[in-house]
């Protein structure tokens, strides 16, 4: 697989379709800071699916859209394309080319394409996988690697060789499920207080719905008494009612006949009024139609004047109208004259255009004939050109001959000069010989001891970093373990807030009381008594027996909100709930009597006054608590009480309660649900504790932070000791070396005096024979000098050839470009001309058509004038009748005002005998309301017990009697079931139907019912329900759906837990599994490195390894170099150009490591100095052989061995573009 073409199109300051083709193994991309050539890696980047905008450089992803210059509008996609060369099918695609093009709209929307069919970014991603290529591949490599390599921060560096043994995907894993676990454990523990929690409630709230199931059975014996009291006490008015009524009718049938002669005068009355009414409505016609005469008369008129002034307009048309039509005839004359002139223009505009394209023809033939002949000059100059170079060639190595045979005779004369001296002086090199050996004994004795306190000093700098180990991770697990708690307490104050803010514990209408109060924003609601009171701790129990259900009331600042609230509770059926009305609450304290028993052995104090409470709240905590004494004990409370003559209420601090008048209460208290007092104060108290737990775990970390430091600053010291210690055993070595060398050479000397003598003699004969070669070449250097000259002048022969044939082909492109200007304004005149002739056409047309026009509107004016004339006659006739009409009018509305006269005297006498009717039916209907009175106030009797029955059951009178129906139905129904009969005998199961007749035909009421033995007993179950106090009807709901809750909370406890296991195994696996990768991975990427960095630094020694092998997953990671001719140490006390050759080095062990078919190299060497470089090109054109190289550089170096170089400018500010040469052209 090879990278064969890059296309991009609007990406960053790519606004225009760019190409970029790769044709050989290394190119080059260069040119000026800014030009763009960065946003060549990122498009190769963004189109194998890099989704961070960050990484991009940019804040998000619609930032890679060309943004617009003041010349160019901003585009709204952008779209890169590669193409791969895959005629070896590395890609699992049956295609020898593939491309992968990806686009992304300003709108958001973004599509990938594989050879032009749509796909999903998975498909992409899966297409690279395993072949280099990609976001984990090596395929893109930018000075961000290079930074990471040479960081001083540990993780930094080690996230890179992670990256490269190809763990990292595995510790995203192994950190994800540390979240994961993280979290599981967050809520294992938010389960178990949360089912701690309901575990408590779960007990109470059993026995409180056993109490709402005993309430409500009893409520319902008491239903079916009071609708049987209901049904006599209704029959009994009803009664009453029929004597009643009987009475009214009497003095119903008086008043009716009273009330028929009084309707007798008022039908009289009111057929005078509308006699009356039929003349006033004849004299408002009258009058109404005298105006519709004037109206009319008036209309008359103003037609008149109408036509008078439409005549006068007509006239005037019609001359305007003859203007406009002389003035278009003009017009059009004009146009006709102005295209004959045209078509003459026109021709002549043709024919100069048939000239223009005859001369561009000529001028194009005469520009091939001039860029033939410069071309023939430029191919014979750079054949010169090559000969030149080879006859320079020649030369050059005639003269490197001849110096090097100089050179070696010079030596050779030094040398056996050398010798001779040598031979000379054996005696002085012997004495100088054994004068060395002794140096090298002492140094040797120097060097051992020095050794010796080096290995001391590094030995204890390990017992320090052991130490510092064992407290740095005493310090983590103090740490975590603080962490922990905190988060454990945090969860429960999470979980207590939670259960706080749902009024968990509370009952069910309280609960829906308080939330339907904050939903409309009820001010006047404040909470219920147990969140207003701040009790300590020692009296949590205490108050919690004295207050019980009253916990729970509801304060309110008027009994108007209380009532809302009440109302609310009726109307949703929600159940019943106390409230405490500021305003209506009285507080009830101590006597000062009964406040002696206060200072009394074994007296805590008034429960009112050991807690807190705002102010405003003082009347209702004394209502509740101003008469409780709270004692240490029960002796205690025994001899208060008796001192106090039981007056008041005391509680002992362990629940104990005994009652005003002597009675008592005690013995073991069951844990209860919720502690309602002290969850408020566990919530401070655990927000404290919070606060305090994280300052020490910051103060844990930040101490961990500072053992961090240390450590790091202690293994500084450490590398610095184990290099003296590796310095020093190099020297120790060195000085046994030489002692070894010294002994060797003063036996060998001798040897070497001889053979001295044997050198000089054949340095003789050397001599003699390099002279005889040393003539010969001087010779044929003083040939190639000769003709070298030659040379120059034919060149300078044919350059002046090529610059004559270089004008001639500019001249005649010149002319040719002319032509093409006259050309193109012949072309542009005829253009321009046939457009006159089309407007000039259309304007004789819309000539005619106005001509047209203006006619039809004359003749119609024409029309309108002697319409005009003929209306005025009209006219004048309808106003002389108009005013014949007005005058009839006036007369006929003198003749109904004197007939209403006369009707109104008519009526005062009828309306005089109806009032005197009216008193007699006034006095009989007074009898009439008396009895009516007395109706009502049955009615009044009847309502009242249809409300008390409404509103205890909502039952109507109907309602009533047909569940007594179904009471008695329901008792015969279970006599039948049990075979007996209502007076104890057997019945046969035949007569089932029967009693069942007999219960639907029955009276509503048996005869024998005993009215007050049923009030009594109703009276007593009243009694019953009132002890019962307040019942929580909703607890038997609340009770089964708190049992399913546990349940389901259970549930999920155990799939936690479960899957808790579950990562922890996998944690365990992908840490092994991640050991031993890197480990293996991290052996042979050391091999790699060792071979490159030779090969780069041109020798030398290189290692990378782990600090401590023991922990391979965590530990740091130091890289140890020594170029050649320099000692051997960290990398961090190196030059920068030393230190970036050095990450290079590792980058291309990576490579070597990861192989990948092509690679983007950003100015990763531009740290390196000229020498640097070459080491660094070569190595690239040697590695080029097996990946393809795209270089970003600005480095000359590394631009001389490239095969093709890119260049990027931008043409306008904000626009980049490409200019490519083949350099192998020039080779």
């Amino acid at each position: 697989m090879r990278l064969s073409k890059l296309e991009i199109y609007g990406f960053k300051s790519f606004a225009k379709r760019t190409e970029i083709v790769f044709p050989q193994n290394v190119t080059g991309i260069v040119g000026p800071n800014g030009s763009g050539k960065s946003n060549i890696g990122d498009a190769v980047r963004w189109v194998l699916g890099e989704q961070s905008a960050k990484t991009l450089r940019g804040n998000s992803m619609s930032d890679v859209i060309f943004n617009g210059t003041q010349q160019r509008k901003p585009m709204n996609y952008c779209e890169v394309t590669l193409v791969f060369d895959n005629a070896d099918r590395q890609l699992h695609l049956d295609y020898s080319e593939v491309s992968v093009t990806r686009r992304v709209y300003r709108s958001g929307d973004s599509e990938y394409l594989l050879n032009g069919a749509a796909c999903r970014l998975k498909d992409v991603v899966d297409l690279f996988r395993d072949t280099g290529v990609g976001k984990e591949g090596y395929s893109i490599i930018g000075q961000g690697r290079i930074d990471e390599i040479l960081s001083q921060r540990s993780e930094d560096r080690r996230a890179v060789f992670e990256e490269a043994a190809g763990i990292s995907r595995f510790r995203a894993r192994k950190d994800e499920a540390e979240q994961r676990l993280k979290r599981s454990d967050e809520n294992l523990v938010r389960i178990a207080d949360v089912l701690d929690e309901l575990q408590k409630q779960l007990g109470p709230l059993e026995k409180q719905a056993e109490v709402a199931r005993e309430y409500l059975a009893l409520s319902e014996t008491l239903k079916e008494l009071d609708i049987q009291l209901y049904l006599v006490r209704y029959d009994r008015l009803g009664k009453r009612f029929a004597t009643v009524r009987d009475a009214l009718s009497a003095a119903t049938l008086q008043l009716t006949e009273l009330t028929d002669r009084v309707n007798e005068l008022n039908t009289d009355r009111e057929q005078r009024e509308q006699g009356l009414e039929a003349l006033q409505q004849a004299l408002s016609a009258a009058h109404d139609a005298l105006l519709a005469q004037t109206d009319a008369l008036h209309r008359a008129q103003e037609r008149s004047q109408n036509v008078e002034n439409r005549l006068q307009t007509g006239t005037e048309t019609l001359a305007r109208l003859q203007s406009e039509a002389d003035s278009v005839q003009a017009r059009m004359r004009l146009v006709n004259a102005t295209m004959s002139q045209s078509e003459g223009g026109l021709d002549e505009a043709e024919r100069l255009r048939a000239q223009a394209e005859a001369a561009l023809a000529e001028r194009r033939q005469a520009l091939t004939l001039a860029s033939e002949t410069a071309q023939k000059w430029e191919d014979e100059l750079s054949a010169h050109k090559t000969a030149i170079i080879e006859s320079m060639t020649r030369m050059q190595d005639a003269r490197t001959t001849q110096a090097r045979q100089a050179a070696m005779l010079k030596q050779m004369a030094a040398r056996r000069e050398e010798l001779k001296a040598a031979l000379e002086g054996g005696t002085e090199k012997e004495i100088a010989l054994q004068a060395a050996l002794q140096t090298a004994v002492e140094n040797l004795i120097v060097e051992s001891n020095l050794l010796n306190q080096r290995r001391g000093e590094a030995e204890a700098l390990e017992v320090r970093a052991r130490e510092l180990a064992e407290g740095l991770e005493n310090k983590r697990l103090e740490a975590q373990t603080l962490a922990q708690s905190a988060r454990s307490d945090e969860t429960r104050l999470k979980t207590l807030q939670e259960l706080q803010e749902g009024y968990e514990g509370y009952q069910y209408p309280v609960k829906q009381a308080i939330t339907y109060a904050r939903q409309k924003g009820l001010s006047g609601v404040h909470d219920v008594v147990a969140l207003l009171l701040d009790v300590p701790q020692a009296y949590e129990t205490a108050l919690d027996m004295a207050l019980g259900g009253a916990m729970q009331n509801i304060v309110t600042d008027t009994e108007q909100d209380a009532k809302t609230l009440i109302e609310y509770l009726r109307e949703n059926r929600l159940g019943r709930a106390t409230f405490l009305p500021i305003s209506s609450m009285q507080g009830r304290t101590l006597s000062p009597a009964e406040r002696r028993v206060l200072t009394m052995d074994g007296c805590v104090g008034v429960a009112s006054e050991l807690c807190r409470f705002e102010e405003q709240y003082r009347p209702v905590m004394e209502n509740l608590l101003g008469r409780t004494v709270i004692a240490r004990d029960l002796d205690s409370g025994i001899r208060i009480m008796r001192a106090g003559n039981h007056a008041f209420r005391l509680v002992t601090l362990a629940g104990d309660v005994m009652h005003s008048g002597g009675g008592m209460t005690g013995g073991s208290i069951r844990q209860k649900a919720q502690n309602l007092l002290g969850r408020e104060r566990e919530i401070k108290e655990l927000a404290a504790s919070l606060a305090e737990k994280s300052e020490s775990v910051s103060a844990a970390m930040q101490t961990v932070a500072d053992m961090e430091a240390e450590r790091s600053t202690l293994r500084e010291k450490r590398l610095a000791a184990r290099e003296a210690v590796q310095q020093q055993e190099i020297a120790v070595a060195r000085d046994t070396e030489r002692r070894k060398n010294a002994e060797n050479e003063l036996a060998e000397h001798t040897q070497s005096l001889e053979d001295t003598r044997q050198a000089v003699e054949q340095l003789d004969e050397s001599i003699t024979g390099l002279e005889t070669e040393l003539a010969h070449t001087e010779a044929l250097t003083g040939r190639e000098q000769t003709d070298a000259e030659a040379m120059n002048q034919k060149t300078a022969a044919l350059d002046a050839e090529l610059s004559r044939a270089r004008r001639s082909r500019e001249a005649a492109q010149e002319a040719q470009t002319q032509a093409m200007l006259a050309l193109q304004e012949a072309e542009h005149t005829c253009d321009r001309l046939h457009r006159d002739k089309r407007r000039l056409q259309e304007d004789h047309e819309a000539c005619r058509k106005e001509l047209d026009g203006l006619a039809e509107r004359r003749n119609q004016a024409q029309d309108e004038v002697e319409q005009a004339e003929h209306d005025r006659d009209s006219a004048t006739q309808a106003v002389a009748l108009a005013e014949n009409s007005v005058a009839q009018a006036k007369a006929h509305v003198e003749t109904a005002e004197a007939g209403r006269a006369e009707a109104q005297r008519a009526l005062k006498d009828v309306q005089n005998e109806t009032e005197a009717a009216r008193t007699l039916a006034e006095k009989a209907t007074e009898r009439q309301h008396r009895q009516e009175m007395s109706l009502s106030r049955l009615e009044s009797e009847q309502k009242a017990l249809n409300d008390r029955l409404w509103d205890t059951y909502e039952l109507t009178y109907a309602g009533a009697r047909d569940a007594y129906a179904e009471y008695r139905r329901g008792r015969a129904q279970d006599s039948a079931d049990a075979g007996t009969s209502d007076d104890g005998a057997t019945a046969p199961a035949a007569n089932a139907d029967t009693v069942e007749e007999a219960v639907t035909d029955m009276p509503p009421l048996p005869a024998d019912f005993d009215e007050d033995a049923a009030d009594h007993s109703a009276q007593e179950i009243r009694d019953r329900i009132r002890q019962m106090g307040s019942v929580n009807v909703a607890s038997i709901e609340e009770y089964a759906k708190l049992r399913e809750r546990v349940t389901g909370l259970s549930g999920q406890r155990d799939d936690l837990e479960h899957a808790k296991r579950d990562l922890e195994t996998l944690i365990t696996e992908l840490l092994t599994h991640m050991q031993t990768v890197f480990v293996e991975q991290f052996g042979i990427l050391q091999g790699y490195f060792e071979e490159t960095f030779i090969r780069l630094f041109g020798g030398g020694h290189g290692e990378i390894r782990l600090e401590d092998a023991s922990d391979p997953l965590n530990c740091g990671i130091e890289i140890i170099v020594q170029p050649p001719g320099k000692k051997r140490q960290i990398l961090s006390l190196f030059s920068g150009g030393e230190r970036a050759l050095t990450a290079i080095s590792i980058l291309f062990a990576m490579l070597k490591l990861r192989p990948t078919p092509f690679c983007i190299l950003d100015e990763i060497e531009a740290a390196l100095d000229e020498a640097n470089i070459n080491y660094f090109a070569d190595y690239l054109k040697e590695f080029s052989k097996s990946t393809q190289f795209v270089v970003v550089t600005h480095r000359k170096g590394t631009m001389e061995r490239c095969d093709t170089l890119f260049g990027v400018a931008m043409e306008e500010r904000g626009v980049s573009s490409m200019v490519s040469v083949s350099l192998k052209d020039y080779q």
